[in-house]
């Protein structure tokens, strides 16, 4: 009641202008705190010109003058001409103050000096100090003699006794006469991009390295490596000899394996903005006159080079990705492979390193190189988990590319990538290729031709896929005269593996009075594709879904599909594979199944005439689908069934991550991954488990004779349109077969 009084008497009588939220529970304590934390994430996507700066950054104040403190901050980042934010824990007195520095500025070293002692002198006349949650670092160290006055002769001598060497963290805390060179070192440590004067001129055969990797192909045995101008128009087994107007050869050394060339310094990053002239082409001359960014890489996303250095810019190496926090799945590679190259920052450090020509550009044509990226599995948990959102799997498909258009790609993934193509062939001949995956001596044989792990438990192939059947149905035509319509993208899983699954989703849909349009030239996600680098392969097959789902949306469709990794990859891949306003379109229009479901009974449309049925499911999230951020629809939905009890399964990636855990290369380490989720399921009180990704099932599947269902599987039997009802989705599967 007294806090009460005090706000209504700040707010009546000296008419304060603020808002309060009044936490009574556990859970909204817990929001709340989170909320404190969602400060960095918002500062550090803010415009790569101008970037907060952890220079004058952890301030404590005595909380009585804290007020005053604030105002004279503010005085002094306008003195500066800086713009900044301030937030702060007033109960505590601490201030975190982040100037946004020009990263284009000539005096920037000169202008964070400044500001620095500015800021630090006044902190510490106000009887305030440095550091007091974040300790001190390099950047704060020429501050401490100021700070603890007649105690620093003290530090000193302990430093001098248990360090005479100064080995251990030179230059911090314990300055040594070298505060000019502790500015420079921290300069290039917190400015992970953008100044020219870094980057050495290069010339001779080295200017060609601006030209565009898309065409960088190997033709020499020696070692040697060529850079070519163009693409290529597709990837086999083995690379295709094709002319080109230029070459140079160069030779790639040093090895990217090891982790201390990834600890390695690496020189900042120049920001320029590559403009286009009024002839197409690309001007990298800066208006200030600041040396360029070359063109090293015109990329295989269609990105232009200043965003590729926006996107590594992004990664300040904080080290948040190698946290191995239960509440978080980050990066689940460096879970069970904790070494540097593991961590998604490794591929910014090295995609930075190429950038800035610390590597050549042929080094993304290097084996090494490549080994390290494809620790990066595509689950996008990082992306989404990292406080500035560094997109790292597109920086790895990036390097993917590079590779692939040098080397083509491995018997293995140009399978993978294409199974449709295998799926349609095979399916003429369905009792034998199902024989053959069921028998260990075939599987065995599979394994040496094909690199598809022998013990790895696979889908049954149908003789007649769902296109076919929707064909069949006359699900081709859209029903303009329909005020609920969707187009359903069924992707090779349902297409090929469990139309089944297919059918009910049509089901469910028709249930809730949608129509149903099921294009029958849509071709695969090209999910695969892009996380193994073969892009024109994904290129081509976007195009395709992009020309047919835009025009569906535009006549009033919503996308919806069962597989989350194939709406992932619309959503968030296919406007950088496609740069136009159709990607951008389908994408702000694709849904998953469950999510679409959801908004449904959101706006109190769905129907709840649900048949009870006695089940205790144990639902995994996959990794595609929390990239969404859309929660999880299928728990929602699946409680709403009477009699069913849903157990959220180990919060952790299943390990299988699309075709990774398909690979015998990969088997154990996926399996490793997966562990906790798969040793879960033999809870005897779970009967079957639940999730929305196809690949994630299999892994599910691998430990345990028990089924994993989908989830619209599993509403359709609660609809009554489940053919055989819930017995017939209960069986088990076999040592090879999924159920």
């Amino acid at each position: 009641n007294e806090l009460r009084a005090i706000l209504e008497s700040l707010r009546n009588y000296h008419h304060f202008d603020f808002a309060t939220r009044w936490a009574t529970n556990e859970e909204e304590i817990a929001t709340l705190w989170r909320l404190a934390r969602v400060t960095q994430p918002v500062i550090r996507r803010a415009n790569y010109r101008f970037r907060p700066l952890p220079v004058a950054d952890d301030l404590f104040i005595p909380p009585e003058s804290i007020g005053a403190c604030v105002s004279r901050l503010q005085g002094i980042l306008r003195q500066h001409d800086v713009a900044g934010s301030i937030y702060c824990h007033v109960g505590d007195g601490v201030i975190h103050l982040q100037p946004f520095f020009d990263m284009q500025d000539p005096q920037l070293l000169h202008k964070m000096k400044q500001v620095a002692d500015t800021v630090y002198g006044h902190v510490l006349n106000c009887g305030g100090g440095i550091g007091p949650t974040r300790g001190c670092g390099l950047s704060r160290t020429p501050y401490m003699k100021q700070q603890w006055g007649e105690v620093y002769p003290v530090f000193q001598k302990i430093k001098r006794a248990f360090d005479p060497l100064n080995i251990l963290n030179p230059g911090k805390i314990i300055e040594d006469d070298c505060t000019d060179d502790i500015w420079k070192f921290t300069q290039g440590r917190i400015l992970v991009a953008f100044r020219s004067d870094n980057l050495a001129n290069v010339n001779g055969e080295h200017n060609l390295v601006s030209q565009a990797i898309g065409g960088i192909q190997q033709q020499k045995p020696t070692g040697e490596l060529l850079i070519r101008e163009g693409h290529q128009d597709d990837h086999g087994p083995q690379p295709a000899d094709r002319e080109s107007p230029k070459d140079v050869s160069a030779s790639f050394q040093g090895d990217l394996s090891s982790q201390s060339s990834l600890d390695r310094p690496v020189p900042a990053l120049p920001l320029t903005s590559h403009r286009q002239d009024v002839a197409g082409s690309v001007s990298n001359e800066h208006p200030d006159g600041s040396a360029p960014l070359p063109r090293i890489l015109e990329t295989q996303l269609d990105w232009q080079p200043n965003l590729v250095a926006d996107a590594v810019a992004r990664c300040t190496g904080c080290g948040d990705c190698r946290i191995n926090e239960s509440q978080m799945r980050m990066c689940p590679l460096f879970r069970v492979l904790p070494v540097e190259e593991s961590s998604p920052r490794s591929k910014a450090t090295l995609m930075r390193a190429v950038l800035t020509e610390t590597l050549p550009l042929q080094s993304l044509t290097a084996e090494d190189f490549r080994k390290i990226c494809d620790l990066c599995v595509h689950c996008h948990s990082c992306r989404i988990e990292c406080s500035a959102q560094v997109d790292i799997p597109l920086l790895a498909s990036e390097a993917k590319a590079a590779y692939t258009s040098a080397h083509g790609t491995s018997l293995s993934d140009w399978i993978l990538n294409r199974i449709d193509r295998l799926a349609a062939f095979a399916s003429r001949f369905t009792p034998l290729v199902n024989w053959g995956l069921a028998n260990r001596q075939t599987r065995w044989l599979l394994e040496k031709l094909t690199g598809i792990s022998h013990v790895r438990k696979l889908p049954r192939l149908h003789a007649v896929s769902f296109l076919h059947r929707a064909a069949r149905r006359k699900l081709y035509r859209l029903d303009q005269g329909s005020s609920k319509k969707v187009v359903f993208f069924v992707d090779v899983y349902a297409n090929w593996f469990d139309p089944a699954l297919a059918e009910a989703l049509v089901a469910v849909m028709s249930h809730h009075g949608f129509s149903v349009f099921v294009p029958l030239q849509q071709r695969p996600a090209g999910t695969a594709a892009i996380a193994s680098g073969d892009m024109n392969l994904a290129r081509r097959n976007a195009r395709v879904n992009v020309a047919i789902l835009a025009e569906a949306v535009r006549q009033g469709c919503e996308v919806i599909t069962t597989e989350p990794a194939a709406a992932l990859t619309i959503i968030q891949e296919y406007p950088q594979i496609v740069d136009d306003e159709d990607s951008r379109l389908v994408a702000k229009h694709t849904h998953d199944a469950g999510a679409f479901l959801l908004t449904l009974l959101d706006n109190e449309e769905l129907r709840t005439d649900f048949q009870p049925l006695s089940l205790r499911l144990g639902y995994h999230l996959p990794c595609r689908l929390r990239a969404m951020e859309v929660g999880q629809p299928a728990c929602e939905l699946l409680k709403l069934i009477p009699g069913v009890e849903v157990k959220e399964l180990p919060n952790c990636c299943s390990g299988m991550a699309g075709t990774f855990g398909i690979k015998a290369e990969n088997f154990r380490t996926s399996l490793r991954i997966g562990w906790p989720i798969i040793n879960s399921l033999r809870d005897p009180e779970i009967h079957a488990a639940v999730t929305e990704c196809s690949a994630c099932r299999i892994q599910l599947e691998q430990g345990t004779t028990k089924p994993t269902l989908h989830p619209i599987k599993v509403l359709a039997a609660a609809y009554g349109l489940w053919p055989g009802g819930m017995q017939k989705l209960l069986q088990p599967g076999s040592p090879f077969l999924l159920s």
